[in-house]
């Protein structure tokens, strides 16, 4: 089938049909018209409208880049201008919005154009409070779900992980030096913390708990688990001695040394000290006509215990 012929008669009707629901107020309805008629039809009115009803939803980032479409067009009206910089602080960009705002105010200009930059500096700097009470309530609340996790799923602790994620860097370290140190979060959590301390280069000793090992770490002398030399390693063994005969084992198996790795993250080299034994071990294991002595390996013994350990670990945590 070829390319759907669009006629100059439907931009006419999404048009008609976006400004009779913008109209009577059912902005939720009139978006999609807009958005088809624009894209049809670049014109500055539609542009307006299309702009002010992502406003009125409060999708700012949207209404934002809308604007930006046409913003020499906005640039040339005082209001159309003003309602430009509401939207640059409803999205958060107080920054840009104040520098214009102050060379707005500069500008000779009559009393009602001073009035509405005024307004919309104080409009920036109630919105900015507004925004530091909130993000305040929201680490708080987090912060109190997070000294709880430990009687949480591994899912919902995952969960809350992500919520971290979205707070500012100094408090998610201090609630995340709180979860290094605890004996009961998951080793899963502790390697997703860490690397986030290591993507940050953070410069810092870090005390942690690792199998019940009181340790310390230096998250900027670390490297992520992918590109650790150990696990490079490992992984070129497993495609050697498993992925170019059973390629299907070979991803069970690869998915299986994964959650190896992470649980032993930042310490794996510490664990894994043969890497040829670690991945016959695996072979071992799951190959059904596997023919070998890995009683013979260096470190077997250990070797065995220690993924012993960590199937177990993981039997846990499926449970």
């Amino acid at each position: 089938m070829g390319e759907k012929i669009i006629f100059p008669k439907n931009y006419e009707q999404y048009v008609k049909k976006a400004v009779v629901a913008f109209q009577l107020g059912r902005m939720e309805e009139s978006l999609p018209y807009f958005k088809e008629a624009y894209q049809l039809k670049q014109e500055e009115k539609i542009n307006t409208f299309y702009a002010t009803a992502l406003y009125q939803v409060g999708r700012y980032q949207e209404a934002k880049e809308v604007v930006e479409d046409q913003l020499a067009f906005y640039e040339k009206e005082n209001q159309l201008y003003a309602f430009y910089v509401s939207i640059l602080i409803r999205s958060h960009y107080f920054l840009q919005a104040e520098a214009i705002i102050k060379k707005q105010l500069m500008r000779k200009g009559n009393d009602s154009e001073k009035i509405t930059w005024q307004s919309l500096l104080g409009f920036s700097k109630e919105e900015q409070k507004n925004k530091q009470v909130s993000q305040e309530k929201k680490i708080a609340d987090i912060g109190k779900r997070v000294l709880s996790m430990m009687d949480k799923s591994y899912q919902e602790q995952s969960d809350l992980m992500k919520e971290m994620d979205t707070i500012p860097f100094q408090s998610y370290l201090k609630l995340a030096k709180l979860l290094l140190q605890n004996p009961f979060v998951s080793g899963l959590i502790k390697a997703t913390i860490i690397e986030r301390l290591v993507n940050e280069q953070l410069d810092e000793a870090i005390e942690i708990t690792w199998f019940d090992q009181e340790r310390i770490i230096r998250p900027k002398e670390l490297t992520s688990i992918e590109e650790n030399a150990t696990v490079r390693q490992v992984q070129q063994l497993l495609e050697e001695k498993i992925g170019l005969n059973d390629p299907t084992l070979f991803a069970s198996v690869s998915q299986e040394a994964q959650l190896h790795f992470i649980f032993l993250y930042p310490f794996i080299e510490e664990v894994i000290t043969s890497p040829e034994t670690w991945v016959e071990l695996y072979r071992q294991q799951y190959e059904l006509d596997y023919i070998g002595q890995t009683e013979k390996l260096p470190h077997f013994d250990d070797l065995k215990l220690w993924q012993n350990r960590l199937n177990e670990l993981i039997l846990e945590l499926m449970s």
